[in-house]
């Protein structure tokens, strides 16, 4: 879109290069957060990579000598460095000497996610947090993931031969390495039994009438299906289906009701599922899925599955061996980093959200202080979006707009002057108020929450600010 030149904007996020997503620390500072495939301190280590594809070296202290898929010497004497290689084997060895917080990205899929424990946004010490799956710019889908804490109550994400049950005769095969060069995947073969299917291996505890989100990734399915399954271990079922197209069936619900959350084709032919399950029993639970056939010889491939407590599928939390708990996403940019107009100024969001938890007040983005909500200019997505502008918990102005659609893309632009205020969804017509002060004590920019509340639960794929009011005719052009 062609806005007005002479009105300069902070580009706060944007999705980058095509080959990684760009976000912004507490400081200002632009970071790169990419899928991470590595991550240790310790010897020399063989890394399974695809040849022909592009992958960053990253270390904060010492040397990582590095061999086969490609060679050379990452210095990071001097604090955190990174190199950029294209592999020309299927095997990259790293060799780090007196090397901290190592990893080895795989640098051409969508951008991740951030955490408030990530080290220059690297997984924690504790689990490998920042892991995501279901972002690509190619397709529209994703952005930076903003969302509340969560646990993986599956304690093993990645399907295996070895790990997973093989319920009801299937036949379970473990692959190569996928496209994705993280995942193997694991070939789900019915014997002739429709419920053939990978099972996850252990139990974990429900209550009834609870929501629960199960994540699916799959792909290559023989019937264009992945049959799902949840259970009261040894007592009953609850079935559906899915095809790649997203059509969705419940086919038995024994065991409380399952409804679609959201399903995305993540990479061309790999698919990501998200249902949300209300069990009518309280006690041990367990999931499944396989390929919905009763033909012998029929498969799916099925990659990696998690359970959390929630209304909707958040970010890919792996596990081995035991529950992982991922911390609540918080990011915030001191507004000193990048200047701010106290008087005047426009937002520009791009969004989606799963539009779950309206009685939180989820934000998209907030002018913040640095001691509570009380005072605000914030866009927050309630049952519809509002923006608003709060002075010492006196509402000044507050503009409603269309109704959420959970995991639609939105485009919201938000203009604030004193006793001009204005906003636009989706190249709408502008929301108007010409009455109310604007305050002017913020001090940062929170991205999807509010102070220590508020969280989003979804993804920001676009912020920009303007530090003037850029006109209505502008804000409709903005948003469209």
């Amino acid at each position: 879109m062609a806005l007005d030149a002479t009105k300069t904007a902070h580009e706060i996020i944007t999705s980058g290069r095509s080959t990684g997503q760009t976000v912004i620390d507490s400081d200002g500072n632009m970071k790169w957060a990419m899928e991470n495939i590595y991550s240790g301190e310790g010897a020399t280590q063989a890394v399974t990579v695809v040849s022909g594809v592009a992958y960053t070296i990253r270390a904060s202290s010492g040397s990582v000598a590095y061999s086969g898929a490609a060679t050379g010497t990452l210095d990071a004497s001097a604090g955190v460095a990174r190199v950029e290689i294209t592999a020309s084997t299927t095997t990259l060895t790293i060799t780090p000497t007196a090397a901290t917080e190592i990893a080895v990205y795989r640098s051409d899929l969508g951008g991740m996610q951030f955490d408030k424990y990530g080290s220059d946004y690297l997984p924690n010490t504790t689990g490998a947090a920042l892991y995501s799956l279901g972002v690509n710019y190619e397709t529209g889908v994703g952005g930076m993931q903003v969302w509340e804490g969560r646990t993986n109550l599956n304690t093993y994400f990645e399907v295996t031969a070895g790990e997973w049950i093989d319920a009801a005769g299937a036949v379970l095969t473990d692959q190569s390495l996928s496209v994705l060069g993280v995942f193997r995947g694991c070939k789900v073969e019915s014997d002739g039994n429709v419920a053939c299917a990978a099972r996850c291996p252990d139990t974990f505890e429900v209550t009834s009438g609870s929501e629960y989100a199960v994540s699916f990734l799959w792909s290559d399915s023989d019937t264009g299906e992945l049959r799902i399954r949840v259970d009261e271990t040894g007592v009953g079922t609850s079935t559906a289906t899915i095809t790649a197209a997203g059509v969705f069936t419940q086919t038995a619900n024994p065991k409380g009701t399952v409804v679609l959350s959201r399903h995305i084709e993540v990479l061309a032919g790999l698919y990501r599922t998200d249902i949300v399950w209300t069990p009518d029993f309280t006690g041990a639970a367990s999931f499944a899925a396989g390929p919905n056939s009763a033909v012998a010889g029929e498969s799916v491939i099925f990659y990696g599955a998690m359970a959390q407590l929630g209304s909707s599928g958040g970010p890919w939390i792996p596990t081995f061996g035991s529950t992982q708990t991922r911390g609540s996403d918080n990011l915030s940019t001191l507004l000193s980093s990048f200047g701010y107009n106290v008087n005047e100024g426009t937002v520009v969001a791009d969004f989606i959200t799963a539009g779950s938890d309206g009685a939180d007040f989820p934000r998209v983005w907030q002018w913040s202080t640095s001691v509570d909500n009380t005072t605000r200019v914030a866009l927050m997505a309630i049952d519809t979006y509002n923006s608003v502008v709060v002075d010492n918990s006196v509402v000044q102005s507050a503009l409603e707009m269309d109704a959420i659609v959970p995991f639609e893309p939105v485009s919201v632009a938000s203009a604030f002057k004193t006793d001009d205020f204005s906003a636009s969804q989706d190249g709408g017509a502008v929301v108007t108020d010409t009455s109310g002060t604007l305050p002017s004590s913020f001090t940062q920019i929170l991205y999807g929450m509010a102070f220590s509340s508020g969280i989003l639960n979804g993804e920001i794929r676009k912020l920009a600010y303007y530090p003037k009011r850029l006109s209505d005719a502008t804000l409709v052009e903005a948003s469209s």
